[in-house]
């Protein structure tokens, strides 16, 4: 009798273990893989980043714009990865500005946003205004409403231009447009 127990119970241990590891799945919901990940990324917020199915919320985002015109803009790219954040900040952080009233000769080539979203009560943003030297071989900045000026050093430079834009500085073309 005492046999018969155990060959029942390693029988039934063996089908719940054979059951329990069956790879197909045993109730069809209707719903892919893919509409939960779409689903997912339509319902984030803009100031997350989307990683597989995890959402992470970025420490900063930056928007740039590209000039349309004199003193117009057109939206250009958004970049929302911290990495990056980071990167352009230390960039920002380390450039040796100047206080200055400038006034170029021409307008920007691009502006772009700097949001810091690690502010507890409220995003802290500042917009800077973009001109590539002729000679494509370094970047002006100014920071507005804040008087700063600077001129990058050219690997600097060419390190922003390119998490900016996504080309190469050397590839810039300045479209001489005099202010009015």
């Amino acid at each position: 009798m005492k046999t018969s127990k155990t060959h029942i119970g390693s029988v039934a241990v063996f089908l719940l273990l054979a059951v329990g590891c069956d790879d197909k799945p045993h109730t069809d919901t209707g719903v892919s893989d893919s509409d939960v990940e779409n689903t997912v990324k339509n319902e984030a917020s803009n100031d997350e980043v989307h990683t597989g199915s995890a959402i992470i919320e970025s420490t900063g985002d930056i928007i740039i714009d590209i000039q349309s015109g004199i003193g117009e803009f057109k939206p250009f790219r958004m970049l929302n990865d911290s990495n990056i954040y980071e990167e352009v900040k230390g960039i920002l952080g380390n450039a040796d500005w100047e206080t200055a009233e400038v006034n170029m000769i021409r307008p920007s080539d691009y502006r772009f946003e700097v949001i810091n979203n690690e502010a507890k009560e409220k995003s802290v943003s500042t917009i800077y205004y973009l001109w590539v030297s002729p000679g494509a071989k370094n970047v002006e900045l100014v920071a507005e409403g804040k008087s700063l000026y600077v001129q990058l050093n050219k690997s600097d430079s060419e390190k922003l231009f390119k998490i900016l834009t996504d080309k190469q500085l050397s590839d810039h073309v300045i479209i001489r447009k005099l202010r009015p």
